[in-house]
């Protein structure tokens, strides 16, 4: 894989940057300032288009910022200036016409932290302003325009937007509460709605309910018992109905869905946790239905690490085979010694982990947001922290590609010579068997690899229709591995390999 990575300083307020065409690639993006990319979209050309903010985070003095990533790996950008502002980009969705409409908040004179303007804006595919609107509520509540927000078209081609937004209770004291609006797609406003919560909410994601006009929020605080819950509203806005999720412990962080596999039931990235006074969280992909009970999971966990999914969007769904799960890991904080890393793992609509692949590792990163691409593979942005004393950000951008980090599988015959042998040739360079031996045949089981640290690779299930399973375990990093053969009834099997 060619890894070409760029760094350089931000002096105009627009770039055209061109690079040789690849597969897989790294874009860092350095400044003085700092910077964060927040969501993104595939167009109608097969480019992703991500917005963000650049500024000064002490000053809380911010410009919006667009990227558009193209397939392969040339990037324009333009940093939207509105003078004696302070802006921030938080969604963006693509229009009918192909062109983007982007939703942010912005704060003019002496209220730079208390960013309480919408701003609508519409650019072309060549990041030229079309339109520009802005909205601003009355005095008694304003909408946290910021980058807690989700956009997408409805069954009408109008866009549905939702977000928080804040009451006052007091000195300088505010309610969070849902806030939903409807815009046309030149920016013009056709519903709002707000539902009052105690004392705060937050928004996961943002759906429609498969061949329905109904939308699905996943959320916290509409309940108001401190559970994550699911609420169903009609097209008007209406909640028809709240669920509260059934999970163990108490998760925290946000939640994101982005895969229906029918009509009721859909799966779900969230945090879990298993012991807080040790900060024990983990990632986890979620089957749920639409009354909000757990069918399946699948956890994604390091032992001994702090594991949450994506700050923004966790999931992306390319097809039935290849969906994206981002996941952010660190020893404690990203404030501490040791470097966070950044994982994404690729899984199937049935909760098949197929691969894993680490992403940085020589200081902090952090993965905000996701976009499967034509291609199937996946443009993940976020942030490189350049300053561990004080949140310093950097944009940073990777495409990843399916077959450089994906197992494949396959039963096959067990040869002769390796009737004695759990697992062969070991070491292995691209080629490894695992041996069924002792596994009924049309028994179901799942295989699991793990490397010697704890990190999961790979967890299938799988039916013993022959003597072995063959591996393609040349993605793997060289090291040593941990297999397990687990069944129904526990463990079936396990050895160690050498991957050369």
């Amino acid at each position: 894989m060619i890894k070409l990575i760029f760094v350089f300083a931000l002096c105009l307020n627009s770039y055209a940057i061109h690079l040789f065409a690849q597969n897989s690639f790294e874009i860092g993006y350095q400044t003085l300032d700092d910077e964060l990319l927040y969501d993104g979209i595939l167009d109608n050309s097969g480019s992703v288009v991500i917005i963000g903010s650049i500024g000064d985070f002490l000053e809380t003095n911010y410009d919006g910022i667009v990227f558009k990533v193209f397939p392969d790996g040339d990037y324009i950008y333009r940093r939207v200036v509105k003078q004696d502002t302070s802006c921030q980009f938080g969604s963006i969705t693509l229009l009918d016409n192909g062109n983007y409409m982007i939703f942010g908040r912005y704060a003019v004179g002496d209220t730079l932290q208390i960013k309480d303007r919408m701003l609508v804006l519409i650019l072309n595919p060549e990041l030229e302003t079309v339109m520009e609107k802005t909205y601003r509520l009355n005095n008694d509540f304003y909408v946290l325009y910021g980058l807690e927000n989700n956009t997408l078209l409805d069954a009408d081609r109008n866009i549905v937007y939702a977000n928080e937004r804040l009451t006052p209770r007091g000195g300088n004291d505010y309610n969070r509460d849902y806030y939903f609006m409807r815009f046309n797609q030149q920016g013009d406003t056709l519903l709002t709605r707000g539902y009052e919560s105690w004392p705060n909410v937050t928004i996961g994601s943002l759906c429609i309910v498969p061949n329905t006009d109904t939308l699905m929020v996943i959320g916290r605080g509409y309940n108001q018992n401190g559970y994550q819950e699911i609420l169903i509203l009609d097209h008007e806005f209406n909640i028809i109905e709240s669920f509260d999720i059934s999970q163990d412990g108490n998760p925290s962080g946000k939640q994101y869905s982005d895969v229906w596999l029918n009509e009721t039931e859909f799966l779900m990235t969230r945090n879990g946790i298993t012991d807080s006074r040790k900060r024990e969280y983990y990632a986890t992909v979620s089957r749920l239905n639409t009354s909000g009970e757990l069918l399946q999971e699948l956890i994604l966990d390091r032992p001994d690490t702090t594991e949450y999914i994506a700050l923004d969007k966790s999931m992306s769904y390319r097809n039935d085979s290849t969906i994206y799960i981002g996941v952010n890991q660190s020893y404690n904080t990203i404030w501490e010694a040791i470097p966070m890393k950044s994982v994404v793992y690729v899984i199937d609509k049935d909760m098949n982990l197929l691969g894993r692949k680490d992403l940085g590792g020589d200081t902090s990163y952090e993965i905000f947001s996701m976009e499967a691409t034509d291609d199937d593979g996946c443009m993940l942005f976020g942030a490189r922290y350049v300053n561990s004393s004080a949140p310093d950000r950097d944009i940073y951008i990777w495409k990843v590609m399916r077959e450089d980090f994906e197992i494949i599988t396959r039963l096959t015959d067990q040869p002769a010579m390796a009737l004695n042998s759990k697992a062969w040739p070991n070491p292995a360079d691209d080629e490894l068997h695992i041996s069924l031996d002792g596994l009924p045949t049309g028994s179901n089981f799942r295989l699991q690899i793990y490397n010697t640290a704890g990190q999961k690779f790979f967890d299938k299930a799988l039916t013993a229709t022959a003597g072995s399973v063959q591996c393609s375990i040349g993605v793997l990093p060289a090291g040593t591995y941990v297999y397990q053969l687990q069944t129904t009834v526990g463990e079936a099997g396990s050895g160690t390999f050498i991957k050369q």
